[in-house]
């Protein structure tokens, strides 16, 4: 008996009967809901296992944001196992999202010195699975010893931790 899901998404109304009994599968992710907790990363389809032993399919649409800036990626394909694109809000669910338990944000520069500018994380959220999956917020201080006008200017400014300064 398979336990685990087809690694991709099975043919409607195909035989199903070497699979664990109410198996439910998640396929062809996409960004949705920009409501409570911020932009999400949802399955557009599901196929489950049912009695009469074939896959029967549901299909969901991308809910619209309304209000919501016009830039954000509703419909377009995402991974659960990354983090999400936006920031969720502290508490949120996390359900869907099946990566690394941390995922970090609000980068800026911090620094000790000239030679140690470096850019940081000011953010982090846990997937938590143990807390009825939600995401739970830490928040990091940053010491800045400013020395110049220079720093002053950069310290607190925002970054990409992907660039090189």
């Amino acid at each position: 008996m398979v336990e685990e899901c087809p690694f991709h998404a099975p043919e409607y109304e195909s035989n199903c009967s070497d699979y664990k009994d109410y198996l439910s599968c998640d396929y062809n992710y996409k960004h949705s809901d920009c409501g409570v907790g911020g932009l999400q990363c949802y399955p557009i389809e599901t196929y489950t296992y049912s009695e009469d032993n074939i896959w029967h399919q549901a299909m969901f649409a991308p809910v619209p944001c309304v209000g919501e800036p016009e830039d954000l990626p509703i419909g377009e394909e995402c991974n659960p196992k990354e983090c999400p694109l936006l920031e969720s809000d502290n508490q949120s669910d996390s359900s869907n999202h099946e990566g690394s338990s941390d995922c970090k944000y609000g980068y800026q520069y911090t620094d000790c010195g000239v030679a140690d500018l470096q850019c940081s994380q000011t953010r982090m959220l846990t997937c938590s699975k143990d807390n009825n999956n939600s995401w739970q917020l830490q928040r990091f201080s940053i010491l800045c010893h400013v020395s110049t006008t220079q720093l002053a200017c950069l310290s607190k400014k925002t970054c990409d931790p992907n660039t090189k300064k």
